[in-house]
């Protein structure tokens, strides 16, 4: 299943996409994230793994997210292990000092959540919408940039 998402933020590209980049601090902009933590050392970029922990109804959700693009100010993208695989790219186009940002995720959950989550796609979707809120919010008010 695919879900894509587009929203536009004030900033430019580069800002957008180094906000993105550090997914270390999604905890800060997403209710969803318990934690992303970096697996291996060196700069951010292709072949980075996390280890991500998510608030799912039920409790909670740890999984493996590994960098498979980094092409910095345009695109990011990544993939995930199990309980539901899938990945995510995210896209970054600047337009007169904003920036539409289009996220898409693919989701392949296998066992009794492949046979649920097409009955969950509002929720999914209504959660897609709430993180990329979320991050436009704390991307926009200069959070992101703070240590």
């Amino acid at each position: 299943m695919e879900l894509t998402e587009t929203i536009s933020i004030k900033a430019p590209a580069s800002e957008v996409f180094d906000a993105w980049a550090q997914l270390e601090r999604a905890h800060e902009y997403a209710d969803s994230v318990v934690e992303r933590r970096r697996l291996d050392g060196g700069p951010v970029g292709v072949g980075a793994r996390y280890q991500a922990i998510d608030r799912w109804p039920g409790g909670d959700v740890t999984f493996t997210v590994h960098i498979t693009a980094f092409e910095r100010p345009l695109r990011i993208a990544a993939t995930w292990s199990d309980p539901v695989g899938g990945g995510w790219d995210a896209i970054f186009i600047e337009a007169g000092g904003r920036t539409e940002f289009t996220a898409a995720w693919t989701l392949q959950p296998t066992g009794p959540r492949g046979l649920l989550l097409p009955l969950r796609l509002p929720l999914v979707r209504r959660a897609a919408r709430r993180f990329l809120t979320g991050f436009r919010e704390w991307s926009e008010t200069g959070r992101a940039h703070s240590v």
